[in-house]
This record gives C-alpha cells, sequence and structure tokens, in this order.
C-alpha cells in the first residue's frame, strides 16, 4: 500500500518540490519570447475603422469584429491586411475581389495565420528599411529588400550587410546585392 502523507512547508521534500515547479515555471519562461512584436498604433477610443478597412467589410453585421480586432492589434495590422487584399504589392497585381479576399482572411479559421504572416511581413520591413539606411540604398528598391529579409535569417542578412559595409572599395548595396543574389 503506497504512503502518502500531506508535505509540510518545513519538510525537505516540500522545499524539493517548490523549487522544481520554479524551476519549471522559469524555463518555460525563459522559452517565451515576450517582446511584442507589433505595437497598437493610431488606436481610436471610438472605435470608428479606417476608411481603407471599411470599405473592404461587405456585410456590416461584422462590424463589431473587425472592431475587436482593431482593439487587439490595433489599426497598423488591418491596413495592412487591407493593402494585402488590394494588391498593392510594389509591382501592380490586382486581386478580383478585394472583399471577398478581405473576408476571408479576416475570418476565425484564417486569422491566426493571416496574423502570424502580417507581423512577419511587417518585422521584415522594419528590418529591410533599418539594412536599407545602413547600407545608404536607393528607397526604390524598397521592395526586394524586404522580399530578402522575409526569405532569409537575420543572422545571414547581417553576415551579408557586415560584409557590404566593410569593404574596402565598391558600393555597398551593390555588394549586398551581390550576396543576396549568390544565396538566391
Amino acid at each position: 500500500m503506497l504512503d502518502i502523507t500531506p508535505l509540510d512547508h518545513r519538510s525537505e521534500g516540500f522545499n524539493f518540490v517548490t523549487q522544481h515547479i520554479s524551476g519549471v515555471f522559469a524555463a518555460v519562461s525563459a522559452k517565451r519570447d515576450l517582446r511584442p512584436i507589433v505595437t497598437r498604433e493610431h488606436y481610436r477610443e471610438s472605435g470608428e475603422l479606417p476608411a481603407e478597412v471599411d470599405e473592404l467589410i461587405n456585410n456590416k453585421a461584422y462590424l463589431p469584429r473587425h472592431r475587436k480586432l482593431q482593439r487587439l492589434h490595433g489599426d497598423r495590422i488591418l491596413l495592412k491586411v487591407a493593402e494585402l487584399c488590394n494588391g498593392k504589392d510594389g509591382k501592380g497585381g490586382r486581386i478580383n475581389d478585394p472583399q471577398k479576399y478581405y473576408a476571408r482572411m479576416t475570418s476565425l479559421a484564417n486569422w491566426d495565420r493571416t496574423l502570424e504572416t502580417v507581423k512577419r511581413l511587417l518585422a521584415a520591413t522594419e528590418r529591410a528599411v533599418a539594412i536599407m539606411q545602413k547600407l545608404g540604398a536607393d528607397p526604390k528598391w524598397l521592395h526586394w529588400y524586404i522580399g530578402v529579409v522575409y526569405r532569409n535569417s537575420e543572422a545571414t542578412v547581417a553576415q551579408w550587410v557586415e560584409r557590404a559595409t566593410g569593404a574596402k572599395r565598391g558600393s555597398p548595396p551593390r555588394l549586398f546585392a551581390w550576396l543576396a543574389s549568390a544565396k538566391l
């Protein structure tokens, strides 16, 4: 028969269990990245959606859902989703029915995947702008830089930037482009 005795807070077993549990919680919290990826920018307390988002909503019965998304994630995410739905990707491509595409992207079934993709895209955009400033690149190449940063790891891109800026001759943006194209 198994002898189960309650642990007293002064006993050795209690301290061991407490230390074990605190160690597990420390390991779990150390693995989680608690930094915010996207901040809620341009949030309006009035609950008004941006005009670009509002025109993409076919059924106005879903306005509370989109206001909740705005409250949770801010205008920046919704505006980026609206931009993607309108096909403003720098290549001039148009989407046949942006309203339908927006409804599908913001549906309950697809929202987690959409949010993750948009966060990655916004983070890649910010990194690409920082890289372009460091290299002194022409702003018209922003879409290319975003694509390179989005497809490659941060370490690889940082290595290319370091090699491009550390070169004794040549243009850093051209050297970066050569390094990135050699990888592709």
